[in-house]
């Protein structure tokens, strides 16, 4: 039977990964990231009470846009 500890270890890769995988395969957008980054991170805090800790998974940033100026 596993621990609490090692469920935790467990999902934090999960998620990780989850997150790897929004950013590379899918390809979603910087935003989209950042919301399911922070989701996680509101699970852990609130719901769990545990910190969600080293999570450094690959994530996108957004694309600089360049403004657009009409002249006449």
């Amino acid at each position: 039977m596993l621990t609490h500890e090692a469920l935790y270890i467990e999902s934090e890769k999960k998620e990780k990964g989850f997150l790897k995988y929004m950013a590379t395969e899918r390809n979603f957008a910087a935003s989209t990231q950042n919301q399911a980054f922070n989701a996680l991170v509101f699970l852990y805090k609130r719901v769990l009470e545990s910190p969600l800790e080293n999570v450094r998974a690959t994530r996108s940033r957004k694309e600089a846009r360049i403004q657009v100026v009409l002249t006449r």
